[in-house]
């Protein structure tokens, strides 16, 4: 999972759907009757913003939110401003470049599958104990990922800002 940061209401621009381009020269695709050809559902073209984005994991989007002041009660992870609100927050991303970020430093770590318990299963006169959990992976944050993600987060802004734009994430 993962959050996007991104300009609200953006211009979009359509392209073709690149699938559908790659179905074609490959001589794979078949027109659906809408257009496109790489699934009965594709329209054969992409909407796409012409806005830069954004995007980070789920645990380092809560981890800018907090440090940006910006809410995530009870896990919620979306959330927007209008482009009155952009000043403010250029101004809370400048503070976070010059003040202490060492509590979103988190060194990579794994756990491997079947770490979270286990359960017995009796087949026949056969107990046999299963293993419960998947691998996780959690590949870490140096401070230097968050100085560029937050230089990234103010070069959105100040796009948007410029454009007469919000900002809004998911």
């Amino acid at each position: 999972m993962s959050v996007t940061f991104t300009a609200t209401n953006a211009p979009r621009t359509t392209t073709p759907c690149r699938w559908c381009v790659e179905a074609r020269d490959n001589g794979t695709g078949h027109d659906n009757g809408h257009g496109g050809c790489c699934n009965p559902w594709c329209p054969g073209t992409v909407s796409t913003s012409t806005a830069p984005e954004v995007n980070l994991s789920n645990i380092n989007a809560a981890g800018m939110l907090r440090l940006l002041h910006l809410p995530t009660d009870n896990g919620i992870m979306w959330g927007s401003l209008d482009c009155a609100h952009l000043p403010a927050l250029r101004a809370s991303i400048m503070r976070a470049l010059n003040r202490d970020r060492s509590h979103l430093v988190v060194n990579a770590s794994s756990t491997p599958a079947g770490s979270a318990g286990v359960r017995t299963e009796v087949e026949g006169n056969v107990v046999r104990l299963v293993r419960l959990g998947p691998a996780v992976h959690n590949c870490g944050n140096t401070d230097e990922q968050t100085v560029r993600r937050l230089r990234d987060l103010d070069a959105l802004a100040t796009w948007a800002q410029v454009r007469g734009l919000g900002l809004s994430w998911d």
